[in-house]
């Protein structure tokens, strides 16, 4: 009778364990199935969260009609929070390539006008012993505002059109 029982506990073991690598498989693969829609479903969520007590109030304002209150509350939302939320991104990716833009002058005109720099590095007793190397200052420089722009640009256009695509999801 022991020995039997001995045997019964030593495949558990194995079953546990493959119970458990079936569980950790099945988890990955819904993971990587729902990986586009996490962003999403954490944003909604807080979303419903935050405009739950509005909610509230506008179902005991219509009188406990829950469909009307829903369909107010999305729509209040979505014109008083979102699309000027929007419209406030389209405006900031429009400054952010502006200024990018013009950092790019600013650098292509002390490019062409090296005396304005050169000046400007006289002018201080600490910035003279960068005189030697103004020109690699210059392209660095300029390097270094294209990539900025272009990054502020991307993440800018990237984050709008996340937001577009969670709101037409």
């Amino acid at each position: 009778m022991i020995h039997m029982q001995f045997e019964h506990t030593s495949m558990k073991n194995p079953r546990i364990a493959f119970l458990l690598l079936l569980a950790l498989c099945i988890t990955v693969v819904f993971f990587w199935v729902i990986k586009g829609f996490i962003v999403a479903d954490f944003v909604s969520a807080v979303l419903a969260s935050i405009l739950y007590p509005f909610y509230q109030r506008i179902e005991k304002w219509l009188g406990g009609r829950k469909g009307i209150a829903a369909l107010t509350t999305v729509l209040l939302s979505l014109f008083l929070l979102i699309i000027p939320l929007l419209f406030f991104m389209t405006i900031l990716v429009g400054e952010a390539i502006k200024v990018s833009g013009s950092a790019g002058e600013w650098f292509d005109k002390q490019v062409h006008q090296p005396e304005i720099l050169q000046q400007q590095l006289e002018a201080h007793p600490k910035l003279k012993k960068l005189l030697p190397y103004q020109d690699q200052i210059l392209a660095k420089g300029s390097q270094l505002a294209a990539k900025v722009g272009a990054f502020v640009a991307e993440g800018l256009a990237s984050g709008a059109k996340g937001t577009a695509e969670f709101l037409l999801m």
